[in-house]
């Protein structure tokens, strides 16, 4: 979440618990690639150098890096209209609270 806050796509290397799915929602969202594994389910240099060249240098990580800014901007939205209200809901209870005294 913090790579796309900041508008950077992703490389993921997902190990256990919840980075396997994690690594295929970035990559359905469009902001990442998920490094492969061999057969033996090890990850390889090859792949991770071929992940991070997709990202980086070829033509789609131009894609990945519009879409990651595109999510990064909604979320920062997000988040002032959030802060916006919980500051409204504060205001409200402070002059409710004062007009209780």
């Amino acid at each position: 979440m913090e790579s796309i806050y900041f508008g950077v796509p992703v490389i993921a290397t997902p190990l256990k618990y919840d980075q396997p799915l994690h690594a295929r929602l970035v990559v359905e969202a469009g902001v990442g690639v998920e490094v492969p594994r061999d057969d033996s389910g090890q990850f390889k240099r090859e792949g991770l150098a071929n992940s991070i060249h997709k990202v980086i240098v070829e033509k789609t990580g131009e894609g990945m890096r519009s879409k990651a800014n595109e999510l990064r901007n909604k979320m920062k939205d997000e988040e002032d209209v959030a802060i916006n209200e919980t500051s409204e809901q504060l205001f409200q209870l402070c002059v409710k609270g004062k007009q209780k005294q």
